[in-house]
């Protein structure tokens, strides 16, 4: 590559990082306009802290079991009271905040990265490549959500990690499609022009020019989809297909236990119930705040 090809391709890269950085920054400003996104995002934030701290902050181990505490309502010793085993429940949900947290963050990153990568390659490649793409990602959507991470688990076995890898696997074909449409408008532009004629390779096309302006809606859909995927680990741990005993997990809290003693004990479906509420709430609201914001036709809302 020339002198003059090479100064082309580097005032390309810098611009495009000036413009990724000046798109942040702008984001950063702008969330202040909207109260209930930083409503969610307290409660997000709050959700990382106890699940970062849960050592320190639950006041008993979460396997701590006692004949002497069987059934006790909530009060100064324990908080949302004890269920069946004599297990602290406000433990066992701070607890399963770092469950549900690291299931959420984990499957979604890793789904919403290997169908951005499938999008990236399928948007620009088009032809045979994309047809083949798009028609294994139209198979999965076939499924619903819920039927497709039960089948998953039930094929793999009822762990932590499978989990993450069933819930994963329902979020690709929904940030393939995003990518691959934000990648068709992305490609027609003239700077993706400009880096073929100065010898840009495909590689470097995608992934230093066409992947910085295809960031945002990556993280659009990445933001939205942690309150599914948490909904979705909640409702594998209540069939049984989540994380096995005895790990705190808010969905398994709610079942088999919660539902024998419901009537002698309502706080033990009551208190987790609510835990996996706020959850998906925070979660939803922070995404929707982070969509409004990156979405020019949604900002001024």
């Amino acid at each position: 590559m020339s002198l003059v090809s090479s100064d082309v391709a580097t005032g390309l890269w810098a611009g495009t990082r000036f413009a990724f950085v000046a798109r942040w920054g702008g984001f950063l400003l702008q969330l202040r306009r909207k109260p209930l996104g930083l409503f969610g995002g307290a409660i997000v934030a709050l959700m990382l802290l106890v699940a970062l701290a849960a050592p320190v902050v639950a006041p008993y181990d979460y396997r701590d079991q006692s004949r002497t505490r069987l059934f006790k309502p909530p009060g100064p010793d324990h908080l949302m009271g004890t269920d069946n085993f004599g297990r602290d429940i406000f433990s066992r949900i701070i607890w399963g905040a770092q469950t549900s947290l690291y299931v959420g963050l984990v499957s979604v990153g890793v789904g919403t990265s290997l169908g951005s990568l499938v999008g990236l390659i399928s948007g620009y490649a088009m032809g045979k490549v994309d047809f083949l793409l798009q028609r294994f990602m139209d198979m999965l959507m076939a499924f619903p959500t819920l039927i497709l991470a039960i089948a998953t688990v039930a094929m793999l076995g009822p762990t932590t990690t499978n989990v993450v890898v069933a819930i994963a696997i329902v979020f690709i074909p929904t940030a393939n499609r995003v990518v691959r449409g934000a990648v068709l408008t992305e490609k027609e532009n003239q700077y993706v022009e400009a880096a073929r004629t100065v010898g840009c390779g495909t590689g470097r096309i995608i992934f230093r020019h066409i992947l910085p302006n295809v960031t945002a809606p990556i993280i659009v859909i990445a933001s939205i989809s942690l309150g599914t995927a948490i909904l979705v680990e909640s409702s594998l741990s209540f069939l049984g297909l989540g994380p096995p005993p005895p790990a705190p997990v808010w969905g398994g809290m709610l079942s088999t236990g919660a539902r024998t003693f419901f009537e002698r004990a309502p706080w033990m479906a009551i208190f987790p119930g609510i835990a996996i509420s706020l959850g998906v709430l925070g979660l939803n609201l922070l995404g929707d705040a982070v969509r409004d914001l990156l979405d020019p036709r949604l900002r001024g809302r």
